[in-house]
């Protein structure tokens, strides 16, 4: 979600916030509700496990530092994300459910309104950060977001060989020249 976040970010402050000189995100989550169905796809399930059983292992140590914030009496039964989100992560953000969360959250709701040169990098491969949300004209159009989003690379996995003058850090190095392109 942290590429969903600095994208939020950028559009909620828009132009009203002078430091922020622009905005990078790979493989951003920018719609939820159309990335938690595609994770909770059987074809997911090994990543869908890997993230809920993270999500409940980091709850346990936060509610070791914090004893009694969260009734975790439930917590092993749960076996969907949707699950986890409407009965942690949505009470802790102040959200009313799991679905007001995926509804508000996303930064599909102020990408008209990001100001700053903006660069998202994602794969149209990705299993579940779903590519057509990137071809929405609001983004193809926009005149300060750039898109790469190449056949290949999964989600965050834009890996090369350092072989036959492929770029082993292909994602890093085009970060890199969108932040030389500025200075």
């Amino acid at each position: 979600m942290g590429g969903n976040l600095v994208l939020k970010a950028a559009g909620e402050t828009g132009s009203s916030e002078p430091v922020l000189a622009g905005a990078i995100a790979v493989c951003p989550n920018i719609d939820p509700p159309l990335c938690v169905e595609a994770l909770e796809q059987p074809r997911n399930w090994i990543y869908h496990r890997h993230f809920l059983v993270s999500l409940k292992a980091r709850l346990r140590r936060k509610a070791e530092l914090l004893p009694g914030k969260w009734d975790l009496s439930e917590l092993a039964g749960i076996a969907w994300m949707r699950e986890f989100d409407d009965r942690y992560t949505a009470p802790d953000g102040g959200y009313a459910s799991g679905t007001d969360y995926y509804n508000r959250s996303g930064a599909c709701h102020v990408l008209d309104s990001i100001t700053v040169p903006t660069l998202i990098i994602t794969a149209q491969d990705d299993p579940f950060i779903p590519y057509s949300m990137f071809t929405v004209p609001l983004i193809q159009r926009h005149p300060t977001i750039r898109v790469i989003a190449p056949r290949h690379g999964g989600h965050c996995g834009f890996f090369h060989w350092a072989q036959n003058g492929e770029d082993s850090y292909w994602a890093e190095n085009r970060i890199v020249d969108f932040l030389q392109e500025r200075t």
